[in-house]
């Protein structure tokens, strides 16, 4: 009798400690719910929300910033563990990450998380899984592009270059200027432009693409800036638009 108990005390103790958790789409929605509410300043309308499930553990990371031209800073990397937000580091290489203008002191660009510009992809190869994110600038004078192998391991994102290259804006070189010449590098190796689309085609062809499940929307979709209004609705809706 005393071990019947004992056993039924420890089921009620799980099923009230798994209970006890929120999901991680509840805690995304009033962490979203709050940042909105207090009116940050660092929202902008032009901002992307980004979920995006980086360790493939079955919940998302959460990636809010803007995608712009120079620079494309994030500041809002999170994820959930125990039912409660850890924010996340960075460690490696990038090229739009603004570490001054953002909270989150990143290298690498929101431009690398895009999900509506498609910048960022799932591969399978060699039995893994791999996500492989474009961060770049595009200004009046110059663009630049790199392409980044990207992993995350407990609360730290690992950036590491596969490609990079950059050049003149073809459509803005004035008259009498010295226009910026081209630079190609596959790692941190300076090649030639031949070299350079050998080598990426090298690199994917050992890969294939794979649907990553990622999901966005834009801050504007969620918040009205005019009336400074939450729109919660539409925070829910984005959350558990989620499914992989």
């Amino acid at each position: 009798m005393k071990k019947s108990f004992l056993i039924l005390l420890l089921i009620m103790t799980l099923v009230l400690f798994l209970h006890s958790k929120e999901s991680w789409q509840s805690v995304y929605v009033k962490y979203l719910d709050s940042i909105f509410e207090s009116r940050d300043t660092f929202l902008n309308p032009n901002d992307e929300l980004v979920l995006i499930d980086l360790d493939i553990n079955g919940i998302p990371e959460l990636f809010i910033g803007s995608v712009g031209r120079l620079t494309s800073p994030i500041n809002v990397a999170i994820t959930v563990r125990g039912g409660k937000i850890v924010h996340l580091k960075h460690k490696g290489a990038g090229i739009s990450g603004a570490p001054i203008e953002s909270k989150t002191r990143f290298h690498i660009g929101m431009w690398a998380f895009s999900v509506q510009d498609s910048n960022i992809a799932l591969y399978r190869g060699n039995g893994h899984y791999i996500f492989i994110g474009e961060d770049g600038t595009s200004g009046l004078d110059s663009w630049s592009s790199g392409l980044f192998e990207i992993k995350l391991e407990g609360d730290t994102i690992y950036t590491k270059q596969i490609s990079y290259a950059s050049g003149p804006n073809p459509f803005n070189v004035c008259d009498g200027c010295e226009a910026e010449p081209e630079k190609y590098k596959l790692g941190t190796q300076s090649v030639s432009r031949t070299e350079y689309e050998k080598g990426l085609k090298r690199y994917f062809s050992r890969l294939e693409a794979v649907d990553s499940g990622a999901v966005s929307i834009d801050v504007w979709k969620v918040y009205d800036f005019d009336k400074g209004k939450v729109n919660r609705q539409k925070i829910e809706e984005f959350v558990r638009s989620y499914g992989r």
